[in-house]
């Protein structure tokens, strides 16, 4: 997974106690602006359910590549995808 390009806007930095509850925030928020609900991580795999659906879907076949969001945890920055992946140049 890349960055498309330089200009991708990143929403504001938010501040979490560790890794798992960055993932998990970066997560819900997706989850919440794409209309996706429950989503929990099975296997290391982040599932949700779409929209008026019953089965839920793998959020890494269906987020943008412009899901990433820039987090802090403890004194490192990262970019998280909603999926719990680090963006890596």
């Amino acid at each position: 997974m890349g960055l498309q390009n330089e200009q991708t806007v990143l929403l504001a930095e938010t501040t979490y106690a560790d890794l798992g509850s960055a993932i998990r925030g970066v997560c819900q928020a997706w989850c919440d602006l794409n209309g996706y609900s429950d989503p929990f991580c099975r296997d290391g795999i982040w599932w949700a359910f779409p929209p008026n659906g019953v089965m839920p879907v793998r959020i890494e076949t269906v987020m943008e590549e412009q899901s990433q969001r820039l987090v802090k945890v403890g004194p490192m920055t990262l970019i998280l995808f909603p999926d719990g992946s680090i963006y890596s140049a």
